[in-house]
């Protein structure tokens, strides 16, 4: 054999450490060619000033190559004699993609043994690692915690957003209902959670109800530390706990911990990556991260510092890349409200050349999409039903809908060209629903929920003349897709996207013929992007260049994660008082939302607890005050009257509503959202918070007593002065059920002598929606406390005057509705005082 090294220059045949020469060597496949400009600019930019930086983010476009430039930067230092390197995909069908890419470029890389240990030639240098995140971040990894860790020169994590909800996960203890330490833990804590809510305890017992949810007050949490620890200990085998116990066993008390009727989770306040050594000491940090999203979650998810966010890796010449046709059938004709677009789409295709894909945030919405025909994915086999989507030969006739997916699936080009994000996505996790309750709208949650959405806008266009038709349905979506303050917090890409859509709806109404098909003007429309109109392309790629705002730098959200990392981080030194001091400062200084700065003030009185029980009871206090949805206070507080006598009359306040909308058409949207939450078997919450928004819309003041003073009713409605409706909802209760139970009239009767003593000598019609009207034989309301019924018959009826009558305001000005008309139109639709406490109900019968 030749030995054509001795025979080399000087250079002695020295693997190039610069990524650009790197690449240039590669022995790539013949369809490769040279780098894009992008990639060009990105690889020298950080070759000369960033490769000995601890952490990088690199942000480009979708599609824009950015899988390479991690695979060279780690093989650039791997040729330095920086090794072992690391590249960690959110999920194992990305693993697939990258090897494969890795592949046709001709770069070296390695996966898991047969025997599931970590490869030789990974530690010896040789050759780049791709795994999973979840690979590395468990209480058991091969990888080993705190000082035995495997020591990682460099790492790579693909989709870093991805990657924070697996590394969140990993640190969660979840225990479900019938989990041996499930009741243990939660008779540890009976008499904490009843004083947070007698009536939801009382729902997680009977029925193991997942909305029935509780937080442990962080009081009892602390104190009963050792407890929890040692009924954990004891089942610490399980493998629901196994893998997080090493993590958390202690740390405890720098948890949380929230039940539900189904199951629990005990969360960090900030994950342990600390006791991760491979990432935490590895000299070299690179976070991938899509331009659209805002990477100031990765603060806290990730242990980054602010600077790192504020000086991504990016290529600024590029504005935006591939082409979306966001669209809202309902505003382009109302008549395509989401129950016709399932229908249309939901049927198998048979001339489908190109796939369609729905994502739901939840199993509830995917179960008409079955029902017309479409697969609905299971974890099992997601990946195989993405690989058909993605392979030419595959069956694409029939739509695949996933539920709550709306990160790590790629579906490039025909692998979907029409996408459907069906109804708002909701946090999945016990803990971040019980955030979302405690938080409402505000400004933290919305910008979740625009992530989540942008994240989902994001899965079908995959590089730069990728295309795809996306349709937005669910009255819930619709209205927040309408929203100018939701769409700020979107990217300026997709802040133009969604005004495109808009605008190209009004022209297809416009250009509509009266007697056009509301299905036909749809489908044209979507043919436009579909059969590539050029006319279409022209306007979409004019309108996309009127972007002049680069991506915005993080604002104040930064900030706040900043500061409740180092907290935590005080905290964990046991400088609990400058942890509390800092949270004060949050309070005080950077959020404005009352309900939000109640939510700082009891995270400061967390921290502040270990100091000082006194002081943090006070804060604790002042917390709730500002938002009663937060912790009851351990000494518990005075319940008052949340609704004085209306200080505007009903059709006042109607007129007022209604003149708070630029259009009839946002207007009905708003209707839409409220009456579709009012859906038999869907989510109680929801039902509950769409009952108090109906009898704001329709003129009263209302209140939700149990969800605020964790007693009362679900609803209390003041239709005038001293005269209520009182509701206690039971939309989860089977439309087939034959009899109201003893618990449900025990609520119904403990909830009226509620309203006895806050409200009394008020008159009061008391409701128990429920689909049938016949109270067992072992059950019965106090005779004082008259009930009447609502079933699902009057609950209909009820919504479809509802909607008549707002429909009477369609295509006039908002401003400028009269009172008479007002008044006409609730009397021609029974929505008067005096039929709304007698149109809809019937009287119980005895079985």
């Amino acid at each position: 054999m030749v030995d054509f090294r001795k025979r080399l220059g000087k250079s002695g045949g020295a693997k190039p450490v610069d990524p650009v020469e790197l690449y240039e060597g590669l022995d790539r496949a013949s369809d490769k060619g040279p780098l894009r400009p992008a990639q060009l600019a990105v690889l020298k930019e950080w070759h000369a000033e960033r490769r000995n930086q601890k952490d990088t983010i690199l942000k480009l476009h979708t599609g824009a190559g950015k899988t390479l430039l991690g695979l060279l930067m780690l093989q650039s230092k791997l040729n330095e004699g920086k090794g072992p390197a690391l590249y960690l995909c959110p999920n194992i069908f990305l693993i697939d993609q990258t090897c494969d890419d890795a592949k046709r470029f001709g770069l070296k890389v390695v996966t898991q043994d047969e025997d599931r240990e970590l490869p030789a030639e990974f530690f010896e240098s040789k050759a780049i690692f791709v795994t999973t995140v979840q690979k590395l971040f468990n209480g058991l990894t091969k990888f080993k915690l705190g000082a035995r860790s495997v020591s990682v020169a460099s790492i790579v994590l693909d989709d870093a957003h991805a990657c924070i909800d697996s590394i969140r996960e990993a640190c969660t203890i979840k225990l479900g209902y019938q989990h041996g330490a499930y009741p243990e833990l939660r008779d540890l804590f009976d008499a904490d959670l009843r004083g947070q809510g007698a009536g939801t305890l009382a729902e997680m017992k009977e029925n193991n109800k997942w909305e029935a949810i509780l937080p442990v007050p962080y009081w009892a949490w602390i104190d009963k530390a050792d407890d929890v620890a040692a009924i954990l200990a004891r089942h610490s085998e399980t493998k629901e706990v196994k893998f997080a116990w090493q993590l958390l066993k202690d740390l405890l008390r720098d948890c949380q911990c929230v039940f539900s009727g189904a199951e629990l989770e005990i969360h960090p306040h900030v994950p342990p990556l600390e006791e991760f050594g491979s990432y935490a000491k590895a000299e070299c940090r690179i976070f991938m991260s899509a331009t659209v999203t805002d990477d100031s979650f990765l603060v806290k998810g990730l242990g980054l510092d602010a600077a790192v966010i504020n000086s991504p890796l990016a290529y600024e010449h590029e504005k935006w890349t591939g082409e979306k046709m966001i669209l809202i059938p309902s505003l382009v004709d109302p008549r395509l409200e989401r129950s016709v677009i399932v229908k249309m789409f939901g049927k198998p295709g048979p001339k489908r050349s190109a796939g369609v894909v729905a994502l739901c945030p939840g199993e509830d919405q995917t179960k008409d999409w079955k029902a017309y025909g479409a697969v609905v994915c299971e974890s099992k086999d997601i990946y195989d039903r993405i690989a058909n989507l993605r392979d030419d030969g595959g069956d694409r006739t029939k739509t695949v809908v996933l539920s709550n997916r709306y990160d790590g699936i790629d579906l490039p080009d025909a692998a979907c060209r029409i996408l459907i994000i069906d109804s708002k996505p909701f946090a999945e996790s016990v803990l971040d629903r019980h955030m979302e309750r405690c938080l409402g709208n505000s400004e933290a949650i919305a910008t979740k929920t625009a992530r989540r959405i942008e994240q989902g806008l994001g899965r079908a266009v995959r590089g730069e003349k990728d295309y795809c038709a996306i349709l937005i349905i669910g009255p819930d979506l619709v209205a927040q897709m309408k929203t100018p303050a939701l769409r700020g917090y979107f990217s300026p890409q997709t802040r133009m996207q969604v005004v495109i859509g808009l605008e190209s709806a009004g022209f297809a109404r416009e250009d509509a013929k009266p007697e056009d098909p509301a299905e036909k003007i749809l489908m044209t429309l979507l043919g436009q992007s579909l059969k590539r109109d050029d006319g279409w392309k022209s306007y979409y790629v004019e309108r996309m260049n009127d972007i002049t705002a680069p991506t915005a730098p993080p604002g104040k959200r930064l900030e706040i994660y900043q500061q409740e990392l180092m907290a935590e981080r005080k905290s964990r030194r046991n400088d609990h008082a400058g942890a509390a001091a800092v949270m004060q400062g949050v309070a005080d200084k950077l959020v404005t939302d009352p309900m939000e700065k109640g939510w700082y003030m009891q995270e400061c009185a967390r921290y502040l607890y270990r100091a000082s029980k006194v002081e943090s009871a006070k804060l604790q206090q002042v917390a709730h005050d500002r938002n009663h949805y937060l912790l009851w206070p351990r000494e518990g507080v005075a319940v008052t009257k949340k609704m004085a006598p209306l200080a505007q009359a009903r059709i006042e306040r109607i007129r007022s509503w209604l003149g708070g909308f630029d259009t009839s058409q946002d207007m009905l949207i708003s209707v839409d959202d409220v009456l579709g939450s009012l859906v038999w078997g869907g989510d109680s919450d929801r039902f509950e918070a769409g009952m108090d928004k109906l009898g704001s819309i329709l003129g009263f003041a209302t209140e939700r007593p149990d969800k605020e003073w964790k007693e009362g009713p679900d609803n209390l409605w003041c239709l005038r002065d001293n005269e209520h409706l009182l509701f206690e909802d039971k939309n989860k209760v089977s439309l087939t059920r034959a009899e109201i139970t003893k618990y449900e009239t025990e609520q119904m009767n403990t909830s009226s002598a509620w309203f006895a003593k806050v409200y009394p000598d008020a008159k009061v019609t008391r409701v128990m929606v429920i689909p049938t009207k016949k109270v067992s034989g072992a059950a019965a309301f106090h005779p004082e406390f008259d009930a009447v019924i609502m079933r699902k018959r009057g609950l209909d009826e009820l919504i479809k005057n509802v909607r008549a009558f707002f429909t009477e305001f369609r295509d006039v000005d908002m401003k400028s509705v009269g009172e008479k008309r007002v008044q006409d139109a609730l009397t021609a639709h029974n929505l008067t005082i005096e039929k709304l406490v007698s149109a809809y109900f019937e009287r119980p019968t005895t079985a």
